[in-house]
């Protein structure tokens, strides 16, 4: 039995945290700090249902269209979009904190480390103090710290997530692509693509995961891996009808590899057998070094290693470049491992041929080297 004391304690802590978690989709609220905070407009108001359900009524009555699945969709958009309103937000109320997300989505976009946020408030801040001061004060509550953007990425990030889990429900055919690679940390990568098709066939192509991989890069190793994948993202095997990959023996092999793991597992859940395939950029790389190209790449290589290896050589040529009134200013370095670029260091090397031919008469001869090209 419970004493006098323990009782009270209990009823008071009952009657201090009343909090219903129906209420939060039905006023569109959450519990915060002791009370209850309104996600439409961020106020809080004491832990009462009739205080929570008097404010929505009064202020936020024009959200009760949303009803049944759209009313749930539309409350996970304010709680996993940092609890602003996504789509129904206004200017007056919510605009800097849409703005942070905006500018967050651009610098993501651009590539920009989030320490340039500081910096571009501080643009931001400057033109609105010359061309429209009255708004000045609207301006200066736009948060941009490193934190913040970093906070603004994780939640789109997690939106963006969620919505593609809740694309892959609605998939009827799916076919999967894998690559692995190292990073410049030697840590394997593995990149998993989808692309599935809807009722509607209405396509979907996007990056699925990328899986880190520490240890071991054997065929269990990257099966056991995607299955984790598909496990966390909803995605039902059965709807699985094409996987590519490139041909390496742990992906490939009909025992080992991840393939023949895959086939084994559909003839065991009885799905219906998929058609694995060799990825097209991996067939490009195999068409590439099988040709015979060397008497063209070495004579390449050689002229443009002799320009960019020299820096007397490689700011001569620029000058060169330039009182030619040339399209381009330089040539590119070409790398075996970058082999994707070898059309395009190609077709550089083609529109200068003329140039180079003649800066390697008028320089590298002119200084009694013998070179042979």
């Amino acid at each position: 039995m419970l004493s006098a004391g323990e009782s009270s304690a209990q009823n008071l802590k009952r009657k201090m945290n009343p909090f219903n978690v129906e209420w939060a989709e039905k006023y569109l609220c959450q519990e915060s700090s002791g009370s209850i905070q309104c996600l439409l407009c961020k106020k809080h108001v004491p832990m009462k249902k009739y205080n929570i359900q008097r404010h929505y009524e009064a202020q936020h009555d024009e959200y009760d269209r949303y009803t049944g699945e759209s009313r749930t969709n539309f409350f996970m958009n304010l709680k996993s979009l940092g609890n602003i309103k996504a789509q129904e937000c206004s200017v007056d109320s919510n605009g800097a904190i849409y703005v942070s997300y905006a500018i967050a989505l651009k610098m993501v976009l651009g590539n920009h480390p989030f320490s340039y946020g500081d910096f571009i408030k501080e643009c931001i801040l400057e033109a609105a103090g010359t061309l429209t001061k009255e708004h000045l004060p609207k301006y200066q509550k736009i948060c941009l710290s490193r934190r913040t953007i970093a906070q603004r990425v994780q939640d789109m990030a997690s939106d963006s997530e969620r919505q593609l889990k809740n694309r892959i429900s609605t998939f009827t055919s799916v076919s999967l692509a894998l690559d692995e690679s190292t990073d410049v940390n030697d840590i394997a990568q593995l990149a998993v693509f989808i692309r599935g098709t809807d009722i509607d066939f209405n396509i979907t192509e996007e990056l699925l995961d990328i899986i880190p991989m520490k240890g071991t890069t054997t065929g269990e190793d990257i099966f056991n891996a995607v299955m984790n994948c598909a496990v966390d993202k909803g995605l039902d095997w059965s709807k699985v009808h094409s996987v590519a990959t490139d041909g390496a023996k742990s992906m490939t092999d009909h025992k080992s590899g991840f393939i023949g793991r895959l086939r084994s597992k559909f003839s065991l859940e009885k799905y219906n057998d998929f058609i694995a395939v060799h990825c097209l950029v991996h067939q490009q790389a195999l068409c590439a070094k099988s040709l015979a190209f060397a008497h063209v790449m070495d004579v390449f290589v050689k002229c443009v290693n002799l320009v960019r290896s020299h820096d007397l050589n490689h700011r001569q040529f620029k000058e060169f470049l330039e009182s030619m009134e040339c399209d381009y200013g330089d040539i590119p370095y070409y790398t075996e491992t970058r082999w994707l670029s070898r059309g395009k260091t190609l077709s550089r090397f083609y529109d200068l041929r003329l140039s180079i031919s003649n800066f390697l008469v008028m320089f590298c001869v002119h200084r009694k080297r013998i070179y042979i090209i």
